[in-house]
């Protein structure tokens, strides 16, 4: 195990998926900081510059993985976070006092990546009629157009990660006007396409065990008018209905065409939104002296 472990270092590249890379960088700079060890500075240098250099040139955005291994691994990616978590990263190596050893040409890298990064965001934001509304969970690096991730991922509004997407945006100490009518586009979306009345309940159930996970549960839709607000994962890109899928990449009708295996695995409907709804979006909307719509 840790022969290949070592193989695995020695390898060219690496991934931003599942939160990682950036986050590791993140840690080592705080290792530095409180302990003062060279290596911890030097890992983290190695990984920004990294960062640094896959950023996507048509956009600014940052892909799956590096090399890509499938059809999917280069795409700008939004889900799991990728661009978004990429770029707070980045703002805490301008602002955190455990990025003070990062040198003035890397910071000059890093703010234009920044600004590149940015600007990708509010390029990529998908317009319906006109109006701002989410961000797809993988753009096509070419014609960045919406694109699929995995076979059952669709091309479609993401709703968890744009969350995301909505707080890094937030967090902008003086964003611009057209920070702003991002961020209130992606809100008016939030509050117009919640599902109302809807309950997702989980149900014991006999133990399955599956190719990539076993459960002993499943997962229901049911009709409840006093259920809190949900929205789908994924949301079609022009009429926001719940796009729901299977592991061919059919689109399915109705959550109960979604087969156990990918209802217990993956999960299609979530609150993400409410907390930027009920929390963020008022605290935002004070601190830079917006009236509530």
């Amino acid at each position: 195990a840790r022969g290949a472990a070592r193989a695995a270092q020695d390898a060219p590249g690496g991934s931003f998926d599942n939160r990682t890379t950036y986050t590791q960088v993140d840690y080592l700079a705080e290792a530095f900081a409180r302990s003062n060890d060279s290596r911890y500075r030097d890992a983290a240098l190695r990984g920004l510059d990294f960062i640094l250099d896959q950023q996507i040139r048509s956009c600014g955005g940052w892909p799956h993985s590096v090399p890509a291994r499938t059809d999917y691994h280069d795409r700008i990616t939004f889900a799991d976070d990728v661009t978004s978590g990429v770029l707070t990263t980045l703002r805490q190596v301008q602002d955190a006092p455990r990025f003070a050893f990062v040198d003035a040409a890397r910071r000059t890298r890093v703010a234009m990546a920044v600004q590149r990064g940015d600007a990708c965001l509010l390029r990529l934001q998908v317009r319906q009629h006109g109006q701002p509304t989410l961000w797809a969970g993988q753009y096509d690096a070419s014609t960045l157009r919406p694109a699929p991730g995995r076979r059952f991922e669709l091309a479609a509004l993401v709703t968890d990660e744009s969350v995301g997407v909505v707080r890094y945006l937030m967090s902008i100490p003086d964003p611009s006007p057209q920070t702003v009518q991002a961020i209130e586009g992606a809100l008016a979306w939030f509050q117009a396409n919640a599902l109302h009345g809807l309950r997702l309940q989980t149900v014991d159930a006999p133990a399955e065990q599956f190719a990539h996970h076993r459960s002993t549960v499943d997962r229901r839709l049911l009709a409840d008018p006093a259920a809190p607000l949900l929205w789908g994962r994924f949301h079609d890109l022009a009429d926001n209905s719940v796009v729901l899928a299977n592991r061919q990449g059919d689109r399915l009708q109705t959550y109960d065409q979604v087969g156990r295996e990918r209802r217990t695995g993956y999960h299609w409907y979530g609150t993400w939104p409410q907390a930027l709804l009920d929390r963020d979006a008022p605290a935002w909307r004070a601190r830079i002296g917006r009236p509530a719509p």
